[in-house]
């Protein structure tokens, strides 16, 4: 079961479970290497081993931290690691094997790495971002020596805050995201947070939970006092044995205001991930090229034949039955929603009309002007404004655009033609300057003239 540590501890009066491999190999009995707080401890191997181990578990630590807004001092039980082997040794089963101990009635973290295969510095940041969120889960925990403890953290949260981090850090793919939108790929909510049997290593999980769990605790985090809420459900969810969804409402109770609020959270989030930065929006050719395919609307009829409608033919939708024209409408308004993200910035009103277009067919209603108009910051009307003067009125306007981008690139080139030109006078202009600097004015002959010439020619030697 991947990523969920479910670890029972059962102690007896003064012991504490060993979790070093029995064949160890290669140890080097020197002084461990701990962070500043004396909350993170590594020893074994060398010490130049130790400090790069160190700083990749203290970087991570600051990362969740930072993310949860906790203060810098906010880890109370100490994580030990401990190294073993070395590069090229016979690999055992477990490179990394996680446990927790009890000293003393608390608990005490311990990460026993192998290093046959050298150090694995993405699974090893995963690994001890695991333990520190389970770190905040425990650290209030006292045990008595008869205790029993089960903790477990569901992958969801566990891949969401990784993912999480990986995007605060610039690290995510950022195509990942805009294709699960675009597909409409991601997870059923409820699925997502009960999930628990995803099988293999971390790296074989599929692309759409990781995304979608990613966009959920970054949606989260995003609410107001998100960060807050956030720190206090993890803390909870390493010993809660309830509904995920209980969980979520308990420490967002703005989830519950309506239905579907935490479903909007995180469609909106992923949308807003899904959307490229300015340097990668379309051109208006590129949008030119995207729009008419982006518009058209696919149906299949009663006999499985495909028909696809181009804006001039979306009144044959209701040649259809309703819930294939719901269904096909709703796919395109989705396929617009992403283009409109990439589109050229005189676009995007454009888009949102033929999404109103579109929908206004398929309710057989006629939108008023008002609404229409809007669009375009033009005069807002209250008369009724069919379909049909609307999809004119939009052909109309993307003409306009499309002419506006060809006079603008028209007028580009020309301006580029002419700077050679004006670049090479300018250049000769410059040239004369300098020769006439050069050029020592002529002599007069006076006493005066005489005298500065001797004394320049003092200085020239």
């Amino acid at each position: 079961m991947l990523r969920l540590l479910s670890i029972v501890l059962i102690l007896s009066l003064g012991y504490a479970q060993e979790v070093a491999p029995r064949t160890i190999t290669n140890t080097v009995a020197e002084a461990p290497t701990v962070d500043t707080k004396r909350k993170i401890i590594v020893q074994g191997s060398n010490s130049a081993i130790r400090s790069r181990i160190l700083g990749i578990a203290v970087d991570q630590r600051d990362q969740l931290y930072s993310l949860l807004n906790l203060d810098k001092d906010a880890q109370k039980l100490p994580l030990n690691i401990t190294l073993y082997g070395a590069e090229g040794d016979k690999s055992p089963p477990l490179i990394f094997k996680k446990s927790f101990n009890i000293i003393q009635g608390r608990i005490n973290l311990t990460l026993a790495v192998h290093l046959a295969r050298g150090i694995d510095e993405s699974l090893l940041e995963q690994t001890i971002l695991e333990l520190l969120l389970y770190e905040l889960g425990l650290q209030e925990h006292t045990f008595q020596p008869t205790d029993t403890l089960e903790a477990s953290l569901k992958p969801w949260l566990l891949n969401g805050v990784k993912e999480a981090l990986n995007w605060s850090n610039d690290r995510s793919d950022r195509a990942l995201y805009a294709s699960i939108f675009e597909q409409q790929s991601i997870y059923p909510l409820d699925a997502l947070l009960e999930e628990d049997n995803l099988e293999g290593n971390i790296e074989l999980i599929d692309t759409a939970f990781q995304v979608s769990s990613g966009a959920l605790v970054m949606a989260l985090s995003n609410q107001p006092q998100g960060k807050a809420g956030l720190a206090s459900m993890i803390k909870q969810a390493a010993t809660y044995e309830g509904e995920q969804r209980n969980l979520l409402t308990q420490h967002f109770p703005e989830s519950t205001l309506s239905k579907n609020s935490l479903a909007k959270w995180w469609a909106l989030q992923l949308a807003s991930m899904s959307q490229n930065p300015a340097e990668e929006l379309f051109t208006i050719k590129m949008t030119e090229e995207s729009i008419d395919e982006a518009l058209l609307v696919e149906i299949t009829d009663f006999d499985g034949n495909t028909h696809e409608l181009s804006p001039e033919r979306y009144h044959e939708l209701l040649n259809f039955d309703k819930n294939s024209q719901k269904a096909s409408a709703a796919k395109t308004y989705n396929t617009l929603s992403v283009l409109q993200s990439r589109a050229f910035p005189s676009y995007r009103s454009l888009i949102a009309g033929y999404q109103q277009v579109l929908f206004a067919i398929i309710e057989e209603s006629s939108p008023a002007k008002k609404s229409f108009w809007a669009y375009f910051k033009r005069k807002k009307e209250a008369e009724p404004l069919d379909t049909h003067q609307m999809l004119q009125t939009l052909s109309e306007e993307r003409a306009i655009i499309a002419k506006l981008g060809e006079r603008t690139t028209d007028y580009l080139n020309w301006y580029q033609l002419e700077q050679p030109e004006g670049q090479g006078k300018n250049f000769e202009n410059f040239l004369r300057v300098q020769e006439s600097l050069n050029t020592p004015p002529p002599s007069d002959n006076s006493h005066i003239s005489k005298y500065l010439d001797d004394i320049q020619k003092i200085y020239e030697r």
